[in-house]
């Protein structure tokens, strides 16, 4: 991305009220240290490129599960008010 980098725009959206947002990051670069920073700015997966499409259907699939997840959770906590 030319104005910030993917990591960059992680944290811009954990600052914000973006911060619910699911992100699926995708990089050439495979280093343990930007995977871990990554996940700990709120992306859901890491995908290197170049992958496979059934790797990022796999992670949009995660992504589904998380967000069913997560609407379960807030349907629960209005029944509970």
């Amino acid at each position: 991305m030319p104005e910030r980098s993917g990591l960059e725009l992680a944290k811009h959206f954990q600052d914000k009220s973006m911060a619910n947002a699911f992100i699926i990051m995708m990089s050439s670069l495979n280093i343990e240290s930007m995977v871990i920073e990554s996940i700990s700015n709120g992306a859901i997966d890491f995908l290197q490129k170049p992958f496979e499409k059934d790797d990022l259907l796999k992670s949009v699939e995660k992504m589904r599960d998380c967000w069913r997840i997560v609407m379960f959770i807030i349907r629960f906590v209005f029944i509970l008010l």
